[in-house]
């Protein structure tokens, strides 16, 4: 009896005549390639991100480096409705890996900063101040997934950095520099920065709520 090559290994190959052939380059239209949501993965840590990227999500969630240097980039450029959310997270901050490495931005113990109160300060941190001068290192949110967003890190070393709040007719409106007001004191070193770098235009400030604070650094300065 002849036996067919292919049943002697298991299988038949398809016959093209038959229901069968249709379904033989089924599966390479259903295996997609695994895509990076920097977003979902930098919001949750829980179980549920798990179903967002697969087992690398526990890579990251809003304590990861990745996912701090990401949202902070992209909260600087535009607050959405993810920002605010992450905003609201009162989860205490570990570590903030985010941060702009300078000595300007070093005066404050940020113990007990929760993910919000830190994701404002390094969105803002980028958003207000220059910081052309300092050395970037750039690299992909995901190592593994080539098609996954650049996050930005900044060395700014002694270089000076120059931080404004935005123009006295918009500040009071601009929705970053209001939560930044909303807790000024988890935001020392940027609001000293900007009374410094506002000297000579001062007076257009005042009334603004950035304008207030602005006051309170003059009284102490008078009080030194």
């Amino acid at each position: 009896m002849n036996v067919c090559q292919e049943c002697q290994y298991g299988f038949r190959r398809p016959n093209e005549n038959t229901n069968y052939i249709k379904y033989q380059n089924f599966a390479p239209t259903i295996s997609p390639l695994l895509e990076t949501d920097p977003i979902g993965a930098s919001l949750y840590s829980d179980i549920d991100s798990y179903f967002d990227i697969g087992p690398s999500a526990k890579l990251y969630g809003p304590q990861s480096e990745s996912s701090q240097l990401y949202m902070a980039q992209k909260c600087s450029e535009n607050w959405d409705g993810s920002c605010e959310f992450l905003s609201n997270n009162i989860e205490v901050m570990k570590d903030n890996r985010a941060k702009i490495a300078s000595p300007q931005f070093s005066c404050c113990n940020t113990l007990n900063s929760s993910v919000g109160d830190t994701l404002v300060d390094n969105s803002a941190q980028r958003k207000f101040c220059s910081l052309g001068q300092c050395n970037r290192t750039i690299q992909k949110y995901n190592p593994l997934d080539p098609n996954s967003p650049d996050i930005i890190t900044y060395e700014c070393g002694d270089n000076n950095i120059i931080c404004k709040p935005p123009p006295p007719t918009q500040t009071d409106s601009d929705v970053l520099m209001n939560k930044v007001l909303n807790k000024p004191e988890k935001h020392i070193d940027l609001l000293y920065n900007m009374y410094r770098n506002v000297a000579e235009d001062r007076q257009s400030y005042n009334g603004t709520r950035v304008g207030k604070v602005f006051d309170v650094f003059d009284a102490w300065f008078q009080l030194h």
